[in-house]
């Protein structure tokens, strides 16, 4: 009786949204980073990908949020291995219409280049050197909204090496008030407990 229950549940969600409300997974995902400046792969650079759904509220209003994130370092030859995942659906995830995935890529003194009209993830992910002031750097950058899942929660355990590795950049680099506090905020977060339940927000 609790497995036809399950199996009326998922495909009633089926029914109602997609595919992704029965599961949610992604991966395996593989490339190489590579220096727009030199052409040569970057080692050692974190890459970061988060999936993320959208959903239209009922005034037509439409919102996202991210439900995972993975974290991955480049070998010697740039190259970088996501795994593949995948977690049980829930209630909240009927809400979502449509999904995807967006990637960055961190290395100190460099910012990720996008192409524009690009919908998939490139088999290249460029970097090139950060050309700005300190200040821009620390905006732009080390406190990119792109590093976090702030409106859906995600297992932080992926997280954690992007956090240990811009909080020791920015501790280096911070001068000023504002950036001694963003890399003291940077800091408080690599050891704050992991959420092992993704969440989505309601």
């Amino acid at each position: 009786m609790k497995h036809l229950s399950r199996l009326l549940t998922c495909i009633a969600a089926l029914s109602l949204a997609s595919l992704q409300a029965c599961s949610s997974f992604g991966g395996p995902v593989s490339g190489v980073v590579i220096d727009e400046t030199t052409g040569k792969p970057v080692v050692d650079a974190i890459v970061v990908m988060r999936w993320h759904g959208n959903w239209t509220k009922i005034f037509g209003e439409s919102s996202s949020a991210c439900y995972h994130v993975e974290t991955a370092r480049t070998d010697a030859a740039g190259r970088y291995q996501i795994a593949a995942w995948s977690r049980p659906w829930s209630f909240s995830d009927l809400r979502f219409t449509s999904a995807g995935v967006d990637y960055h890529a961190y290395k100190p003194g460099y910012v990720t280049v996008f192409k524009e009209g690009t919908i998939t993830l490139p088999a290249r992910i460029v970097v090139t050197p950060f050309k700005g002031t300190k200040d821009e750097y620390f905006e732009q950058v080390l406190s990119s909204p792109a590093w976090w899942c702030e409106q859906g929660g995600t297992s932080r355990r992926g997280l954690r090496q992007l956090l240990v590795a811009t909080a020791s950049e920015a501790a280096a680099l911070a001068e000023t008030q504002n950036q001694r506090g963003l890399a003291s905020f940077l800091a408080s977060q690599i050891d704050d407990p992991f959420d092992e339940e993704i969440r989505v927000m309601r």
